[in-house]
């Protein structure tokens, strides 16, 4: 028999003092890794669990909601707003849980970072797009071998590789919200800008596409 091991995303959201207001936080992370998982010869080996209400949940719930799971890997997306409180999480779940593993990704993850890499809480730590990267991260941390990333990974081509339209894990949210995205990488060069330079060619869908995807 295989053992299956235990993936859980984590994507915090953005804290507003409006407890009554509606939150906005689809995770397109977690269904493009997911679809990439699902793709990919890894499929077999592993398995995703969630937390319901993860968003609701303050950091006491959702530390016990993740040590009851005790997942094997914690996929965390990193953005401004999160990054504290989701390494702070994982600080505490570790010390119940020492076997996790980490792997993260996000606007967040820059080699010049000032405190991600000062808090050793991430195995993996990946840099711009993660979709082709991420079934090879899990089958060396599954196998047990040191990851090596690819010296120029694959682009992630929007009209190949994005999930269908009709992907179960890609679909409004209880309020109705949904991102499509159309579009990947830009043709300028900003200096106040990283996204521009980390991929140096432009992907995506035509309108027609957009417009059935809507559908």
């Amino acid at each position: 028999l295989v053992r299956t091991r235990k993936i859980l995303f984590l994507y915090l959201p953005r804290l507003d003092h409006d407890a009554h207001g509606q939150q906005e936080n689809v995770p397109l992370a977690a269904v493009y890794l997911r679809h990439a998982l699902e793709q990919s010869g890894e499929r077999r080996f592993h398995r995703i669990v969630s937390i319901p209400n993860a968003d609701r949940l303050d950091d006491r719930r959702l530390l016990a909601a993740i040590t009851r799971l005790k997942p094997d890997v914690i996929a965390a997306t990193l953005f401004l707003w999160n990054i504290e409180r989701t390494l702070d999480l994982v600080r505490k779940a570790r010390r119940i849980w020492p076997k996790l593993k980490v792997v993260a990704g996000g606007p967040e993850v820059a080699p010049d970072h000032p405190f991600l890499f000062q808090s050793r809480m991430a195995d993996v730590a990946v840099t711009g797009e993660g979709e082709k990267v991420f079934p090879l991260i899990l089958k060396n941390l599954r196998t047990g071998q040191r990851y090596a990333p690819p010296a120029k990974p694959p682009a992630f081509n929007l009209r190949t590789d994005l999930p269908p339209a009709t992907y179960p894990y890609n679909k409004p949210d209880a309020n109705g919200m949904a991102y499509i995205e159309t579009t990947r990488g830009c043709p300028l060069r900003c200096t106040f800008c990283c996204y521009g330079h980390r991929r140096h060619t432009v992907s995506f869908i035509l309108a027609g596409e957009v417009l059935e995807r809507v559908r």
